[in-house]
């Protein structure tokens, strides 16, 4: 389905909405939808410079939270025009163009906003970004240490300069800054997953395993981390794969039907949806993965509340 415009956003919010009101829903809206119509009231009707660039810069950021990069980055343009000298706003937009892919010209936001505040690490994490998507990962490596430096008590710094040495194959020292991260602070559950998953790499089953559990007890339903625990053969006391039992559906209801099943797998991975009524009265949504390995099918079924994985021998398949 497309997207509203922008346009079509403020046509759909009433006109005669008292400025101040729009003002304040513009930024404090929790849904990016709200904050897009909020916002573009607020740009149509408004005359102030500061309360327009405060529109612009919180639509774009709704805009980018929707995928609608192009229009986020028009907004942080404006933003751009009006306050040239504020390194944040050239961030936004380098994140903008990032992630819709025009890295050359993130570059460029990037190294203004470093000219601008060249003592604040986020600067420094958003060049990383870039030239990690750039496939520039000692460049990338080298902002990070900077923005490290800079602060050098943020946990997520450590576990994001961990993943790029990890694209090197640099695992002893990704693994040391997932583990000094969890020393900051254990609220940084993330160097679990990225931990385990590197000892996975590594081939040390029993930490990878370790890691993996204790991040799929805080974070549970994460797909890749449940489909590395079936690689490694996890499973929990009593023989059911994973880390808590999904609740039996009494009977399936309003299904998104697959359009295959495991008899007619292919060498492609496989991924549907449904929704089932559980015994208390509740819905949930499933998601089943199925991929083909070299002598197996590794199924996982994963929803909100729980996990499930089975292997199923090749010679157990129906062609």
């Amino acid at each position: 389905m497309p997207q509203p415009s922008i346009t079509g956003a403020f046509e759909a919010t009433n006109s005669q909405s008292d400025p101040s009101a729009e003002l304040h829903l513009c930024p404090n809206s929790n849904d990016a939808a709200d904050k897009i119509a909020h916002c573009s009231n607020v740009i149509t009707h408004s005359s102030n410079n500061s309360a327009l660039v405060t529109a612009h810069n919180t639509r774009g950021l709704a805009l980018m939270d929707a995928g609608r990069f192009g229009e986020a980055i028009d907004d942080f343009t404006f933003v751009i025009k009006h306050e040239p000298r504020v390194a944040g706003f050239y961030n936004n937009r380098q994140n903008a163009f990032r992630r819709s892919g025009r890295l050359d010209d993130a570059l460029k936001d990037a190294n203004e906003a470093i000219r601008l505040a060249p003592t604040y690490s986020f600067v420094f994490r958003g060049r990383a970004n870039v030239c990690n998507d750039m496939g520039k990962y000692d460049l990338a490596v080298l902002d990070y240490g900077e923005a490290i430096r800079l602060a050098p008590n943020d946990g997520g710094l450590f576990i994001d300069q961990g993943k790029i040495l990890r694209t090197q194959s640099k695992f002893d020292q990704a693994i040391s800054d997932f583990s000094h991260a969890l020393d900051l602070d254990k609220k940084w559950t993330a160097a679990y997953r990225e931990r385990g998953l590197t000892y996975k790499i590594m081939g040390q089953s029993r930490q990878a395993v370790d890691d993996l559990t204790a991040y799929d007890r805080l974070q549970p339903g994460d797909q890749e981390v449940v489909l590395a625990l079936a690689e490694l053969g996890y499973r929990q006391p009593g023989g059911q794969s994973g880390s808590t039992p999904l609740p039996s559906p009494t009977r399936e209801a309003s299904a998104e039907q697959p359009s295959a099943g495991p008899g007619a797998i292919t060498d492609a991975d496989f991924l549907g949806t449904q929704r089932y009524r559980l015994a208390d009265g509740s819905t949930v949504g499933a998601s089943l993965t199925i991929t083909r390995k070299p002598d197996y099918l590794l199924a996982a079924w994963v929803d909100d509340r729980a996990w499930m994985t089975q292997r199923a021998p090749i010679a157990d398949v129906a062609p």
